[in-house]
């Protein structure tokens, strides 16, 4: 069978896998709508409907984006980028979809699966178990990080950190680490010697998405979330060498990208702060941007993955990082304030009023510094 042919139909049974966890996220909502009447008040009810709500529909709108692009999948890089989006989406819906609020069909079909014997290693292996997904979204994206917008070799790596400034710190010796030309040369290796294959990714993937769930493996935690940030790092690196051979159409199409991961990092890293506080104002702030966050990357992906010319990605750029760089420091006085004040005086309402007063005059003090230093960045 022709690879394109045999990749379709691979493709096409991933959409169908990943159809039913829309499915269950529809029931989901079905459950909480039964169980709006036991809820502890109708404003719990709602968050918790709108939050399903939004999930269910980035998880349609995931399937959906990645169906356009493996319909039109005719180059490696096109392959590989389907793929990541069909990793993605299902370790995002698996990790926050369904898991705590299983439906009536999700409880039917599990206990039916159970009576029949039905390995309960295998059945978390499919259902739940998120972590598998996200190996494979990243194989799916090193392959596409050396593959777009056409092969990337060591050289052009070597190539593209010419430009870089030293950075603070980094000419003293012991002082600094410059990151980035770690990376690059990690990448340059990993390249040069074809680790970044196919046929080597896919099966490290595998390898160290589902050996950790199958088998106990003392200390695999830290061990794999350093292979993961190192695998990370060198796919950036590979990406940013390939972005200088590309078109101007295919720089615009990989900004569009840029944009959609800084959104996903700065909503990871502003709910991550906020979780550090126990107040439900944090919480319901944390809520709202976890909801929405997904429906944001999708929506940058989507202006990038369009037909034609998608238009200029610098704007949106510009403000994902001035946007994110208020909210993360007025997060981060917000905690801060919150946490000094219920150190000294207790917990109550004078606390929340002085930190959402200190989260406010951040967000403004650091507001006008963050646009200017935008503005004269290199996006």
């Amino acid at each position: 069978m022709e690879p394109r042919i045999a990749f379709r139909i691979a493709g096409v049974a991933l959409l169908l896998y990943l159809a039913f966890f829309v499915l269950l996220s529809m029931d989901a909502l079905v459950r909480l709508w039964m169980m709006r009447s036991r809820m502890d008040s109708p404003l719990d009810a709602a968050l918790l409907f709108s939050y399903q709500t939004v999930q269910a529909t980035a998880t349609l709108a995931g399937m959906v984006l990645a169906a356009r692009v493996l319909r039109r999948s005719a180059t490696t890089a096109a392959r590989a980028f389907t793929l990541f989006l069909i990793f993605a989406t299902l370790a995002y819906t698996k990790a926050f979809g369904f898991a705590s609020f299983p439906g009536p069909l999700q409880s039917w079909i599990a206990a039916r699966l159970f009576d029949a014997g039905f390995p309960r290693t295998l059945s978390n292996l499919i259902f739940g178990m998120p972590s598998w997904a996200v190996w494979f979204a990243l194989a799916a994206f090193l392959r596409v990080s050396v593959t777009f917008p056409r092969a990337v070799s060591a050289e052009m790596i070597a190539v593209s950190g010419r430009n870089d400034r030293t950075g603070l710190m980094r000419s003293v010796a012991l002082a600094g680490v410059d990151v980035g030309a770690l990376s690059r040369k990690a990448a340059a290796v990993v390249v040069s010697t074809g680790l970044l294959r196919g046929l080597v990714v896919w099966p490290a993937a595998a390898t160290l998405g589902l050996a950790p769930l199958l088998f106990r493996i003392p200390g695999a935690g830290p061990a794999t979330a350093v292979v993961f940030g190192v695998a990370t790092a060198i796919g950036v690196a590979a990406l940013r060498a390939g972005s200088t051979a590309a078109s101007r159409l295919e720089r615009r199409r990989l900004l569009w990208m840029v944009q959609a991961g800084l959104s996903a990092l700065i909503a990871f890293a502003v709910v991550g702060v906020l979780s550090l506080a126990a107040d439900p104002w944090a919480g319901a702030v944390s809520f709202a941007i976890a909801a929405a966050a997904p429906l944001a990357v999708l929506g940058g992906i989507a202006l990038g993955t369009r037909g034609g010319r998608p238009p200029a990605a610098q704007p949106a750029i510009h403000r994902t990082l001035v946007v994110g760089g208020v909210a993360l420091a007025s997060a981060i006085a917000y905690i801060a304030a919150g946490s000094a004040v219920i150190g000294l005086a207790g917990d109550g309402a004078p606390s929340l009023l002085l930190a959402l007063t200190a989260a406010l005059l951040a967000g403004l003090l650091v507001s006008r510094p963050i646009a200017t230093r935008v503005s004269r960045s290199a996006w």
